[in-house]
């Protein structure tokens, strides 16, 4: 979803501002933003196996996390 939100979005802004300013400041910015949204998406997003509970992952004991439900 954001890779085809960054290139529908970004065609039109990338084109006005590269002819407002040099092209190796618009790579800084495109640089910047997308360290932000990899930043944010690796805080949201969360990966958890099925057989942990919420309550299982808050403990963080190994013998919880060792559980397999069949």
């Amino acid at each position: 979803m954001l890779g085809m939100f960054g290139g529908a979005m970004g065609q039109l802004y990338l084109a006005r501002s590269l002819s407002h300013l040099h092209f190796r400041q618009v790579l800084f910015v495109c640089v910047l933003v997308g360290l932000l949204c990899a930043s944010l998406t690796w805080g949201i997003i969360r990966d958890r196996p099925d057989y942990l509970s919420p309550t299982d992952q808050k403990e963080g004991s190994e013998q919880s996390s060792m559980r397999i439900v069949l």
